[in-house]
């Protein structure tokens, strides 16, 4: 794996510890980019990222959540292939008949995951949530405690999430286990979104991933139309596993969660706006090979 440093909470170079523990646990190598190369094989890239500095026999360029719908001029022009979660995806920036634009998925979540690993290893209780935690502008427009405190008192337990540049106190909310950025592979997000029993959203994309990993959103819409949740990924507000908490009370939408099975609507939603997400890595790498 080749990396540069960004100067971004998630830049390799702080940390490498951490990508340095995954190199060994399975077998790769980590080389500093330095210079332009050339490689005798396929070139995977995120966004873009050391595209001018990597020559592949084939350019390949993986998508990062909505990224993308932003940043794809810098790099279509550059790549051989673009791998999209879905056509919907695709279509965001019209290039879903573009032969360059495989409808494979994301290899994020192409996981096995181990659900008595994940509660022995975060404490779950008998009902979890995850609480994506607010960026610091949007903070201002909801009430935080009173939505926490709505969670405790219907029994769940709150697993707070946080990202490296959005940090928050631990102390600010100590009836909750607060997490920011850890390991990389699976992500904590990743592994608790697996396992909680519904996600408190406010306008993250991160609804895409609930999706995949079939946990309902109750959402918060505190970002302008044209951003997040709603300018990104329209295509799901109206989803059955989507409650926008502004139509009614936090205690009325948790108790119509709770007693909704979402087993036939997520399998629908997976195979019409989304894919299997156990197969994703073996259909690039059948691509790959067979070129």
């Amino acid at each position: 794996m080749y990396w540069l440093p960004c100067g971004k909470y998630t830049c390799p170079q702080k940390n490498y510890k951490t990508l340095s523990s995954l190199s060994k646990q399975f077998n790769f190598n980590l080389i500093q980019l330095k210079k332009p190369i050339k490689v005798n094989g396929p070139a995977f890239f995120i966004e873009g990222v050391g595209i001018d500095l990597i020559k592949g026999l084939k350019n390949i360029n993986m998508t990062y959540m909505t990224d993308y719908q932003l940043l794809w001029p810098k790099y279509w022009n550059k790549i051989d292939y673009c791998i999209f979660p879905n056509k919907l995806f695709s279509q965001k920036i019209n290039k879903q008949d573009d032969p360059k634009s495989l409808h494979y998925g994301s290899t994020k979540y192409d996981l096995r995951f181990d659900l008595d690993k994940i509660k022995n290893k975060y404490g779950l209780a008998k009902k979890n949530a995850l609480f994506l935690y607010p960026k610091s502008e949007d903070r201002r427009r909801i009430n935080i405690d009173e939505i926490l405190n709505t969670l405790r008192k219907q029994g769940y337990k709150v697993f707070i999430k946080t990202r490296g540049k959005d940090p928050i106190n631990p102390k600010r909310h100590p009836e909750s286990p607060v997490i920011h950025d850890g390991g990389w592979f699976p992500h904590p997000s990743i592994d608790l979104l697996y396992a909680c029993d519904l996600m408190i959203n406010f306008d993250s994309t991160a609804v895409k991933e609930a999706a995949i990993l079939k946990t309902p959103v109750i959402n918060y819409h505190v970002k302008p139309e044209n951003r997040g949740f709603y300018g990104r990924l329209n295509f799901l507000l109206n989803e059955k596993f989507v409650f926008h908490a502004n139509k009614d009370s936090l205690e009325k939408i948790i108790k119509r969660v709770e007693l909704i099975n979402f087993s036939d609507h997520f399998s629908s939603l997976i195979k019409t706006k989304f894919f299997d997400r156990q197969v994703v890595c073996e259909k690039i790498l059948s691509k790959v090979c067979a070129e």
